[in-house]
């Protein structure tokens, strides 16, 4: 049997992605403009990851460098911090020359001769100051990270509004469950946890929990043990819904 040409799960890029081109052309121009952003949004299952891999693809394709980190299974703020390195190692591959050359540039790379001890002859190699190659790679890291969270930040002040909207659509049970999930509980049902979010029992919280995995809004990872499907979405709680429990976090505090 010949193979269905029209897949329907996951992600799918060309040759099975067909139409959207104009969807992909605005994907794929800010692409080209450095500083630039766009911002993607829509229901599930309707081919953003498909749409944004093939716009990334044809950047490639044409010169551009391009790297696509996947939050979407991403379990925390550090989780998300890390995928950033990991895409950046696999689009600069392509460029790995210049990465190199760079790097040479910066760290101060350089020619050293000596005597080959089995010919006696002259041999080249390159010598390198592993203080100064820490020091880069300290200042990469601390350059990722402070990237990923200036663009978290940023989403989740692109998201606001919408995001409060959807935060008005809760019951108030909810909305104490949500903040006590938002401040890393390790358990929703323990008595301090309770009482310190004003949760009249361990029934109301377990049915408003309950209603909120079934929304896709949290996933239940054990018993009393939650966390937000969305890492933007924990982010805009803990900023603006957690202080009414008199609680103030950073929008990156780790789960």
């Amino acid at each position: 049997m010949a193979p269905n040409p029209f897949p329907v799960d996951g992600v799918v890029t060309r040759p099975a992605f067909t139409d959207r081109a104009d969807e992909v052309e605005r994907i794929r121009s800010p692409l080209e403009e450095p500083g630039a952003k766009l911002l993607v949004y829509g229901p599930r299952r309707m081919g953003k990851t498909s749409a944004l891999r093939v716009a990334v693809e044809d950047h490639m394709d044409h010169g551009g460098v391009a790297r696509l980190a996947d939050s979407s299974t991403a379990t925390s703020y550090r989780d998300l911090e890390n995928r950033v390195p990991t895409a950046s190692t696999r689009a600069l591959g392509r460029r790995w020359k210049d990465m190199v050359h760079d790097l040479s540039r910066r760290i101060g790379l350089r020619l050293e001769a000596s005597a080959d001890p089995v010919t006696g002859g002259p041999s080249a190699s390159l010598g390198l100051d592993m203080r100064s190659a820490s020091q880069v790679a300290r200042e990469e890291e601390e350059g990722d990270a402070g990237t990923v969270r200036q663009a978290f930040l940023e989403i989740i002040a692109d998201e606001s509004e919408p995001l409060r909207a959807l935060w008005a659509s809760y019951a108030a049970t909810e909305e104490k469950v949500l903040r006590a999930v938002a401040s890393g509980t390790e358990s929703l049902m323990a008595a301090d946890t309770l009482r310190r979010f004003g949760l009249a029992s361990r029934g109301a919280a377990s049915k408003a929990a309950a209603n909120l995995v079934a929304e896709g809004v949290l996933l239940q990872e054990g018993p009393g043990n939650y966390r937000f499907d969305s890492l933007f979405q924990r982010g805009w709680v803990i900023q603006h819904a957690l202080p009414a429990a008199g609680i103030h976090l950073p929008a990156t505090h780790p789960v």
